[in-house]
Formats: structure tokens, sequence, C-alpha cells
């Protein structure tokens, strides 16, 4: 459900990228869409608590070029939340903003991250249950490439949605019933994903009360 007051705030569930300390494991992460935007980054931060080199533990605030001076209006939403993911699977521990994540990085001790990253997940994050796990490379069939494809991009109307809006207007930002029609609740994405043997890589919908 949308907030009809604050329009322009969503909410992005992102799933931990195979492979790394995050694997199977879900982030919230707000997202504020500034009026004039795309001219301008939107602000994003995790509301979930994560030990990463380049969040800020405290804030959630995310320390990524493409959220600041490398941004283009050529971008989506889904390319922010696409760079995020990035980063949860490749740290970058040359520019940290947790200090302590950055350091065992920058001395090579990947066990002692890995460690730490993953007891801050039992902690904070929510753990997909065993039973609707699938597999992030499956691709047995043409049927569950092609239902894999729709699950990794199923916030991709919202942001196109979004970005279609702001550039027309800041006025636009008032229509909720373009934004409500985007909007995917977190229940309906795993479920369409575990009975369509696909995965969700993210999933995408306006921060509501």
């Amino acid at each position: 459900m949308c907030d009809e007051v604050e329009i322009q705030k969503w909410k992005a569930i992102i799933r931990g990228p195979p492979g790394s300390s995050y694997e199977d494991y879900l982030f919230d992460v707000s997202i504020d869409v500034p009026a004039n935007y795309p001219l301008v980054p939107p602000t994003m931060k995790f509301t979930t608590k994560i030990f990463h080199p380049n969040v800020y533990f405290s804030t959630g605030d995310i320390c990524i070029d493409i959220l600041k001076r490398e941004w283009s209006p050529a971008w989506s939403l889904q390319s922010a939340c696409r760079a995020v993911m990035s980063i949860l699977h490749d740290p970058n521990p040359d520019s940290p903003l947790n200090c302590d994540a950055g350091n065992m990085l920058r001395a090579g001790d990947k066990l002692a991250f890995d460690c730490m990253a993953k007891l801050y997940c039992e902690e904070f994050a929510t753990k997909i249950p065993s039973k609707l796990l699938v597999p992030l490379s499956s691709s047995s069939s043409s049927s569950s490439s092609s239902s894999s494809s729709s699950s990794t991009l199923s916030f991709a109307s919202a942001s196109a949605s979004a970005s279609a809006s702001a550039s027309a207007s800041a006025s636009a930002f008032h229509s909720e019933s373009t934004f409500a029609s985007a909007s995917v609740s977190l229940s309906e994405s795993v479920a369409t994903s575990s009975s369509a043997s696909s995965s969700t890589t993210d999933t995408f919908a306006p921060e509501g009360k």
C-alpha cells in the first residue's frame, strides 16, 4: 500500500546475490525520489542493518558513485537497485563508510568479514524460507528462464512509470493510480517465483504504512 501523502517515498526489497555473504537474505532499502528526478539521483538507504564496507551501519547511508557524481538521467530506479546489488556481491573496501568491514577486506581477512556479515544477516535481515528458495542460476527450461527474467525485473514497470512521470513534470507524482498499479508486495513476488520455479532477485514496491 502506498503512502497517499508521500507518494515519492518507495521501498525496495533486495535479495542478497548468490556467492555473496548476504546470499538468501532479504534487505529493505528506502528510496526517496526527489521532485526533479531523474535529473537528480534518488536517495537510497538500507533500513535493514547490514555489515558492509560501503554502508554506514547506524544510518544505512550507501556510498556508491551512481547515486552521487556519476548519476545520469538516463538511469532508472532499477539501475540504482542493480548498483546496490552489485556492491553486495563485490564490496569496495577502498572507500569505506564502515571502517571495520573495510579494514577486514583490505587486510585480506575474507573469512572474518564473511562471518561478521552473516552474523548481522542472522540478527537483522530476513531469511528466505528454505522451501521457497530457488537457485538464481536456474535455467532448466525456456519457460523457467522467461519467468526468472520477469521476476528479476518485477519493479521495472514502477521504475519506468516513475521516470516518465518525473521527467514530464513534478506534479505527476500525485497520480496514485499510476504508482499503485505498479506496486508489488514481497509475498506476491516470492509466491510467484516459487510457483514458476524461478528466482526473485529483487522486489520493488511503494513504501506503505
